[in-house]
């Protein structure tokens, strides 16, 4: 390649390069270069603005109703007043006395057997009248960062049919005095949860405007539900619980650990079984003669 004037070269064949060719062609390196730096900072830039997990690190807790959880976490289990209650038991066959062992608290498969047989089992609420009732004890653990304040405490109620009157089985009560309850009158419109005066009979006080009740995230609250009727009928129900914290309302509902709702009988009113059973001093199941489920040990 020979040199023909400034900014020109002649190369091979005459052929003429100019100065801004070199130029354009010497470039192509570095270019490339800078190019391949943006991609690679741009690719790890990218790397540190993506969301990254939770190692334990961040000591800000987490909020519950974020994760969808309910205000309170709930545990439930049926008790029995036994002073009071005494063991009751109702099927909607008339059954022989011989076809059933004599009804213990001690012995869960005499219970097992009963309900394998469609029994179903009361209880009773004596303050100046006694009503039927079954026994819940509920615990409820707050469940928000904010503490949760409980509104309003009443049934919801799921289904009322006519209670069995085929059998009546009881052990008579021993005595005893009235408990500390919050008391729903299933019979009533509203269903709400009611106080009850030292005789254990409801008062016209609704329970959550005279108890300023309210728990903070891991703070158990406990409390017994009563469920009553004066009907021959038979309830299945479950809890509605009216909440507020942090300015939010909200409802939870609670039934048994095993989704189960509530259920009272009213066996105390039935008109009339068809047999009545009473254990008698030796721990013998004998028929009474009765029909009405008054349950006194028989002479």
């Amino acid at each position: 390649m020979s040199r023909s004037g400034p900014g020109i070269a002649v190369g091979e064949n005459n052929t003429v390069i100019t100065g801004v060719q070199n130029v354009h062609h010497g470039l192509r390196g570095p270019w490339v270069v800078v190019l391949v730096l943006c991609v690679v900072l741009a690719l790890a830039g990218g790397y540190y603005l993506l969301p990254r997990e939770n190692t334990g690190g961040n000591s800000q807790p987490q909020d519950p109703q974020k994760a969808g959880e309910e205000p309170f976490h709930v545990a439930v289990r049926q008790v029995w007043d036994l002073p009071q209650d005494g063991t009751f038991w109702v099927f909607p066959e008339r059954l022989p006395a011989g076809s059933l062992d004599a009804p213990s608290d001690q012995d869960q498969r005499v219970s097992r057997q009963y309900a394998s047989r469609g029994g179903i089992r009361g209880g009773r609420n004596c303050g100046e009248v006694c009503t039927s009732v079954s026994r819940y004890h509920v615990t409820l653990t707050g469940n928000r960062l904010q503490p949760v304040h409980i509104d309003a405490i009443r049934a919801k109620v799921l289904s009322k049919k006519a209670a069995p009157s085929g059998t009546f089985v009881c052990i008579p009560p021993q005595g005893g005095g009235p408990a500390d309850t919050v008391y729903i009158d299933l019979d009533s419109p509203r269903k709400d949860g009611m106080e009850v005066d030292k005789h254990n009979t409801p008062t016209t006080r609704i329970f959550a405007d005279g108890q300023n009740r309210y728990a903070a995230q891991d703070e158990p609250l406990d409390f017994v539900v009563i469920g009553g009727t004066a009907e021959p009928s038979l309830y299945t129900w479950e809890l509605e619980l009216e909440l507020s914290y942090d300015g939010k309302q909200e409802t939870q509902t609670v039934r048994l650990e095993d989704n189960k709702p509530f259920q009272t009988v009213g066996w105390l009113h039935v008109p009339e079984y068809k047999a009545v059973y009473v254990q008698n001093p030796t721990g013998e199941l004998v028929e009474s003669g009765e029909k009405q489920p008054k349950c006194t040990q028989p002479s």
